[in-house]
């Protein structure tokens, strides 16, 4: 009797089990998806989107002070999904990671900078001086392409480690000849009297930020990174149609700029639209896998990978197509 019991028992219990299977979502759907964001005006449309609730609760945006967090996050587990520049994202599949840009943020024409002392007249100039640069993201990759072209190396100046977010503050306080920065921090240290020597225009769809998330990640989340996606689509609509001032205000406090110096800081970016990141996303010559193997051998070149990973699938266009 006891014996029949416990296979009666058993048996509603599995089918209790069965049919909550079919009601409770997978535990990969049900916990946050996490994205971590660095202080930039490029991701000002997925902020926008996420304060007017276009983005979801199951989506986590994480702020992080300076690019280098962003990437931290992203190398440890911290984020499933990150802000990167594409230098970065080569940085990170040498270390195993596999990787995959699934949006183009923007392309910096202008915002990513070399800022010097009055009195430097150029790249040559900076042989021997102290120049302020984060190393583990976007800032050694611009300097090293910089000097580079001047027939120099990073050996040929005194690198002081910084994050970008040190910048201004770096370029104030201490004996520093030049450094290596972005907006917002760039426009800080030309309003302190730095001059721009060299930017991101002299570097044509290389300086590219996208929004990158491991293979494993993507397979498994796919409609919560497409709810990402399409926020930061809605985000960047709004911004082009004219935000309301109180969005502009935000935007610009979040940014610590004034609403005239945010406005004149989107102009050095190109933000594609959903037509052009297909583009950009997919194989052919106007994609960005030619850009991404130019940057590989640089790196490569430079010792800062061991080889360009030519094997590599790097973009995924799937979440920007219609």
């Amino acid at each position: 009797m006891t014996s029949r019991l416990s296979v009666v028992v058993v048996a509603f219990l599995a089918a209790i089990f069965a049919v909550a299977g079919v009601f409770w979502p997978p535990v990969q759907w049900t916990s946050p998806l996490t994205v971590a964001v660095g202080t930039w005006p490029g991701v000002e449309p997925i902020a926008l989107a996420d304060e007017m609730d276009y983005i979801p609760d199951s989506i986590t945006i994480m702020e992080m002070p300076w690019p280098s967090a962003t990437m931290r996050a992203f190398e440890n587990g911290a984020a499933d999904v990150a802000v990167l520049t594409l230098d970065e994202m080569l940085r990170l599949a040498e270390q195993g990671h596999d990787i995959r840009a699934v949006l183009v943020m923007d392309i910096s024409n202008g915002a990513d900078a070399i800022v010097t002392r009055p009195g430097v007249a150029g790249i040559k100039d900076l042989k021997g001086r102290r120049i302020g640069v984060s190393l583990t993201s976007m800032g050694s990759y611009v300097l090293s392409r910089a000097l580079d072209r001047e027939g120099l190396s990073m050996a040929d100046v005194q690198v002081v480690p910084l994050n970008v977010a040190e910048s201004a503050g770096a370029f104030l306080e201490q004996s520093l000849d030049a450094v290596v920065t972005s907006e917002p921090f760039r426009s800080k240290v030309i309003e302190n009297g730095g001059v721009e020597i060299f930017s991101s225009k002299e570097l044509p769809r290389e300086l590219v930020r996208v929004l990158a998330v491991r293979a494993d990640v993507l397979e498994s989340r796919l409609p919560a990174l497409k709810q990402l996606v399409d926020g930061h689509f809605t985000g960047l609509e709004m911004l082009r149609e004219g935000a309301t001032p109180e969005a502009i205000e935000a935007i610009a406090r979040r940014e610590s700029l004034t609403v005239d110096r945010l406005h004149e800081v989107l102009t050095l970016l190109h933000q594609p639209n959903k037509e052009e990141n297909v583009t950009l996303l997919s194989p052919g010559p106007q994609g960005l896998e030619g850009t991404i193997e130019k940057i590989g051998q640089f790196l490569a070149r430079k010792g800062v990978i061991d080889r360009p990973r030519t094997d590599h699938v790097w973009t995924d266009a799937r979440l920007c197509q219609p």
